[in-house]
This record gives C-alpha cells, sequence and structure tokens, in this order.
C-alpha cells in the first residue's frame, strides 16, 4: 500500500512542477469584495433660492425640532403626517407650543406669524392665526414646499469640465440626474446610480474632492452617498507567477523524485519486473500525466486565487478527475504489475509485492502450470477478452503461489533458473520443462 501511495504521489508531484515550468502567466484576476454603490442626490438651486424667495420672502432658517420637549404636538404631527407630496397640512398647537416653535427661528417676539424653516431633509411654511374659539390655541397650517438641500449645498464647489473627461460614465450620470429635474416641481432629485464606488473614488481623488463632498457643476449641486453593497466580482491585473513558480517546480520535482527512488530501493530477492522495465513504464506514465498536472494547475488559479482561466473548461476538468481518479487508478495498476519480488532458497518460495507476502515449501509444491489472466474489451459492441498476463502458479497442498509474467524473455529465464537451482532434485527438470513454454 505504501508503494502505491509513493508512486501516485511521486507522479502527480512531478507532473504539477514540469508543468508548473511552462504555464503562462495569467493576465487578470477576478477578486471577490464588497461594492460600493453610488446614492447621487441632485440639487437645482436656482429653483430652490426662488422657491424660498416666493414663499417665504427670504432664507429658511434651521428649525431643530429633536430640541422641542417629547410632549410637543409638532414632534408627534412630523412622525405622523404623510410627506409623500408637496402641499398644506393642518396643525393645532397651543399658544407656548407656537412660541416654543417659534424660539428655535427667531427669539424676536413682534416676528410675523408667517416663517419657513428646514426641518430635517424638509423645507417647511408656517402660517398661523388664533383660533376663534379660544386665544390660547392656534390653528397652524403647514405647507411643505419640497425637500430640503443637503447640507453643505450652498458651500459646493464649482467643478470644471476638463475634470470629468476621463470619466465619460460618470459625466453621463451628471447629465442624466440634472434631466430628471426638468418638468417637474421639486428641486432635488436622488437616484441610485450603477456607477462602481472605486470609480467614483478615482474621480473624487483627481477632482480633489472627498467622496462625499458636494461640487457643483453646469449650474447644478450634486451629493453622493457611497452605500455599501452585497460581495461581488471585480477583474484586476494580476500579477505574474514570477520566481515562485520556479521555487515551487523544484519543491515538487525533489519531493517527486524522493518518493519514485524510494520505490527502486535495493530489496530481497529477484524483482520480477527488472528495474529499467518500471522505470520506463514510469517514465510513459509521467509524460501521460503532464496534461493532467497542467490541468491541474489551471483549475486550482482558476479556483481558488481567482485567475481568470488560461484554458478551456474540459482541460480543468481533466486536471481534477486525473488527480483524483486518473493517476490513483494507474499508480495501483503499476504497483501490482511491478511491485513483486521473487525469494528463492532451499527451503521454499516466498513472494512480496503491494504489501502482501506469501511463502510456499518445497515440500508443500504439489505441481505448476500457467494461468492466464484477461481483460475483457469492447470490439464492434461486442465484449472481447484480451490477453493481460501469464502467470506461473506454483500449487501446494494447502495454498498457490503466483508468480506474475515478467516482460522480458530474460525476465523469465531468470526465475526459472533460480527456481530450478534451488528446487529439490525430483522438481528440477519438471521446472524447466513448464519454465520453456513460459
Amino acid at each position: 500500500m505504501l508503494s502505491v501511495v509513493c508512486r501516485c504521489l511521486g507522479i502527480a508531484a512531478l507532473a504539477t512542477g514540469l508543468a508548473l515550468l511552462v504555464f503562462p502567466d495569467p493576465v487578470a484576476r477576478v477578486v471577490r469584495q464588497p461594492m460600493e454603490n453610488v446614492l447621487l442626490t441632485t440639487v437645482d438651486m436656482d429653483r430652490h433660492a426662488a422657491a424660498v424667495s416666493t414663499a417665504c420672502g427670504g432664507a429658511a432658517a434651521e428649525l431643530a425640532h429633536e430640541r422641542l420637549p417629547e410632549e410637543h404636538a409638532f414632534r408627534t404631527f412630523l412622525t405622523a403626517m404623510d410627506w409623500s407630496g408637496p402641499g398644506e397640512r393642518d396643525l393645532t398647537l397651543t399658544a407656548a407650543e407656537w412660541a416654543a416653535l417659534r424660539q428655535q427661528v427667531t427669539p424676536d417676539p413682534g416676528a410675523t406669524p408667517t416663517f419657513c424653516a428646514r426641518v430635517g431633509a424638509r423645507l417647511l411654511r408656517f402660517k398661523t392665526e388664533a383660533l376663534r374659539s379660544t386665544a390660547d390655541r392656534l390653528a397652524v397650517q403647514v405647507r411643505f414646499l419640497g425637500e430640503a438641500p443637503p447640507a453643505g449645498s450652498a458651500k459646493a464647489q464649482p467643478l470644471d469640465a476638463e475634470v470629468l473627461q476621463p470619466f465619460p460614465a460618470i459625466r453621463e450620470q451628471l447629465a442624466a440626474g440634472a434631466a430628471a429635474l426638468e418638468g417637474v416641481d421639486n428641486w432635488v432629485g436622488q437616484e441610485m446610480t450603477t456607477l462602481d464606488g472605486a470609480a467614483w473614488r478615482r474621480f473624487a481623488a483627481t477632482a480633489g474632492l472627498a467622496p462625499d463632498a458636494p461640487f457643483t457643476f453646469d449650474r447644478r449641486v450634486y451629493h453622493a452617498t457611497l452605500v455599501a453593497g452585497a460581495v461581488g466580482e471585480q477583474v484586476v491585473p494580476a500579477q505574474g507567477l514570477g520566481s515562485g513558480r520556479y521555487v515551487a517546480a523544484a519543491i515538487l520535482a525533489v519531493v517527486g523524485l524522493a518518493l519514485m527512488l524510494w520505490l527502486y530501493r535495493p530489496g530481497r530477492g529477484i524483482p520480477v519486473v527488472p528495474r529499467g522495465v518500471a522505470a520506463l513504464w514510469d517514465v510513459l506514465f509521467l509524460a501521460a500525466a503532464l496534461p493532467v498536472g497542467y490541468g491541474a494547475i489551471a483549475a486550482a488559479l482558476s479556483g481558488w486565487w481567482g485567475y481568470q482561466p488560461v484554458l478551456a473548461p474540459v482541460m480543468h476538468f481533466v486536471g481534477v478527475a486525473g488527480m483524483a481518479v486518473g493517476i490513483p487508478v494507474m499508480a495501483i495498476v503499476l504497483t501490482l504489475l511491478t511491485a513483486q519480488r521473487l525469494e528463492v532458497t532451499a527451503a521454499g518460495v516466498a513472494t512480496a509485492g503491494a504489501g502482501v507476502r506469501r511463502r510456499l515449501a518445497w515440500d508443500e509444491l504439489t505441481g505448476l502450470e500457467f494461468e492466464e489472466h484477461r481483460l475483457a474489451t469492447v470490439k464492434a459492441g461486442v465484449p472481447v477478452p484480451r490477453k493481460l498476463q501469464r502467470v506461473l502458479v506454483l500449487k501446494g497442498r494447502t495454498a498457490s503461489l503466483i508468480v506474475q509474467e515478467p516482460p522480458t524473455a530474460a525476465g523469465k529465464a531468470r526465475v526459472v533458473d533460480a527456481l530450478a537451482a534451488a528446487a529439490p532434485e525430483a522438481w528440477r527438470d519438471r521446472i524447466r520443462s513448464v519454465g520453456a513454454g513460459w
């Protein structure tokens, strides 16, 4: 069993090492990493300024509603009301609540009962009058004018068209955002774009901006928010295998040669298959395994390290299937055919190979005969047995000993001569006469 493992691992290591020496450098690599999506907000500040001037008569102040008491009616109003579209909403406040609300915008007690304020992302206009039934309660008309521009819009940095020339996809997306505001009442538009976050970062670095900094282009203000998306695949240039391939090939070659040389270590008895013949078979085995090693490298680089395939998928299959099935099966077959050694002494005959050792004493021998081992093959759809080898069977009283057929005539003669030289006198002529027909 150890011989099978050594031959399997040795051939696999040598085939992979040799294939690695001539394997081409990959040109691209697919990496899996979290993708960033670009949420683009477009603001028409001219339209916003005109709307504020018309509806409010001036600028809109910031209203920090979170500073109002928890029980303030306006806080409940903000969360309960539907803000999906512009229009007026009615709110009833006490005089104290109105004063607290007004105090957030301006401390002037004589201010007009109409004012505008930014409340979070909304631009609201407030107009109040006392209810006729009681002067302590006020009817407030809250008009939703539209989405308030994001913070920093008024101070956005201007951007030259030259900066956008290397980024045509971003320029097209900016134009699409500006076009989406044409013909609508709102001055703020927002869209989750198909732009790549990495490309946007490169653009921002070229423009000298932070990735989320607002900028002005073609009379529009743009804000980008990078949103983490799902894990995706990205193709990047691949570094060559470099000197690492030669180091790995050398290690594999040393390991493979060490394992194969262990198979040819000196041992007791006569090798049924001469070392030269066994070595020739292993060389042919190695030549057949080279495409397997080549395909295994391609499959490993593509499957484990994400390099773009340089071979067709069928070669990946050849590499994986060859390493998992082909090389182990061939290693078993070759080991069974080449591992047997014959030990002949005056006491009897013993065979050893592939982890199995059998003995037969001369006084137990009852006869000799040949036995043909055949392999089932198919020709023209018809099963046809094919001769695999003709083995010599030494029959005993309780057990038999099988000597595999040497591949050469000289090998057969060596086995027969060794048996005849050590056998009792009564069996020598019989062994020579039977051996002559092998």
